[in-house]
């Protein structure tokens, strides 16, 4: 065991469980997001508020909303592969005034790249087949005129999109943040519930048989595996059916559904169990949270990034669970989304800058693609953000669930 699950579990074995302290304890879930240089939009009392008002099928659900936003980010994509189908077009505009001919070819590339160049009054029939001097004049004119006009559309299109986000997530970082005390609120007043109903400090010590035979503590050491569903349909494997009919197989197909293995959260949470820093998982490529930034950590190796894989059980994740890591790690990435969030509010209005300059539309659209590229890049950190947070909230959902039902068998 890692010296930090050590530390963990010594705070637990210290937990005062008696009734009257319950309360105490899950105040002292909020106390290591209070003292952190994360903005704190909710006040704990606010979240047990929502804990206990809001029904688990609503309180949840995905942070990210299901229709706008990924809509919303498709649409991104959309202008950022626009602005940089026009870069290409610069790029053969470029090359036809330096060579001073053009062909049938070159204005059928540019259309291929942003259709609509060549019409009923813009025929590429009136181009040679071969590069030629033949209208080049006249080519590179429509050209400049076609161009300014798909950059005023994309860049009213960006702006647009830009604030059609900060609509959509004005709220977003304030319901992340309801959700977080909410959901810690609930777990730690299970989890202490639990240590007071079994007279336990130690998760592992609670004498309890599981329908299979198998102890709970055993049970706790076993290292997270996949859901049957995706060992049987997706690797092909025969599913390990240990714990079938059982009350802890529910959490086992909930947590491993999030938790694939090769999954970046599975990864991430590794990552958390032996690491002093945790690493957030992007892709497989490992991130720092670095002053509400995330940034990519050069000197990790695939081994490493695999060993996190083992270092995952039933019982450290419950612990880490409880542990400030989680409480840290997801107020960083609450850090972030709102960093991203600015980010895309500043950047967007460069746009405007861009638009006032005195520029040739060649460097307009350059800045455009630039601009288009930072907020896209934000709003792609922001749902991911977002789908991680969701898969988090779940686990902590089943663990809840577990936890209070092996309480009550308990009494």
């Amino acid at each position: 065991m890692s010296e930090t699950l050590t530390e963990d579990k010594q705070t637990i074995n210290t937990l005062d469980v008696s009734e009257g302290n319950l309360n105490a304890i899950v105040d002292d879930g909020f106390d290591v997001i209070e003292d952190s240089d994360a903005t704190v939009l909710v006040t704990p009392e606010e979240g047990r508020a929502v804990s206990n008002e809001v029904p688990n099928s609503v309180l949840f659900e995905a942070p990210v909303m299901k229709n706008e936003l990924p809509k919303l980010h498709a649409e991104f994509v959309i202008a950022a592969d626009r602005a940089t189908a026009l870069s290409d077009v610069v790029r053969i505009q470029s090359d036809i005034k330096h060579k001073r001919l053009i062909s049938i070819e070159n204005v059928s590339e540019v259309d291929a790249l942003v259709p609509g160049f060549i019409n009923d009054e813009n025929p590429a029939e009136q181009y040679t087949q071969e590069p030629s001097r033949t209208n080049v004049d006249q080519g590179l004119n429509d050209i400049d005129t076609f161009l300014e006009k798909q950059y005023d559309d994309l860049r009213t299109s960006i702006s647009s999109l830009a604030e059609q986000y900060q609509r959509f997530t004005s709220g977003h970082a304030d319901q992340i943040n309801k959700q977080f005390y909410a959901v810690i609120s609930r777990f730690n007043k299970a989890f202490a519930q639990l240590l007071h109903t079994t007279d336990n400090r130690d998760i592992y010590s609670i004498n309890f048989i599981l329908n299979n035979g198998v102890r709970w503590g055993k049970f706790l050491s076993d290292v997270v595996r996949e859901s049957e569903a995706i060992v049987s349909e997706i690797r092909g494997q025969t599913p390990d059916r240990t714990y079938n009919d059982t009350f802890v197989q529910p959490l086992i197909d909930k947590v491993g559904a999030e938790l694939r293995h090769g999954s970046d959260l599975r990864f991430t949470l590794g990552s958390m169990a032996g690491r002093p820093e945790t690493l957030f998982f992007v892709n497989e490529k490992p991130m720092a949270i670095i002053n509400s930034k995330l940034e990519p950590v050069i000197e990790h190796s695939e081994s490493d990034r695999y060993s996190y894989y083992s270092a995952l059980t039933y019982g450290n994740l419950m612990m880490m669970l409880t542990g400030s890591k989680m409480s840290e790690f997801i107020m960083g990435l609450h850090g972030v989304f709102l960093s991203n969030l600015s980010d895309i509010t500043e950047t967007s209005k460069m746009s405007e800058v861009v638009q006032e300059q005195n520029e040739p539309i060649a460097a307009k659209i350059k800045n455009l693609t630039i601009i288009s590229s930072i907020i896209n890049k934000a709003i792609q950190e922001n749902q991911y953000i977002s789908t991680t947070l969701e898969k988090i909230f779940t686990i902590y959902l089943a663990y809840i669930e577990t936890i209070e039902s092996l309480a009550q068998k308990q009494k």
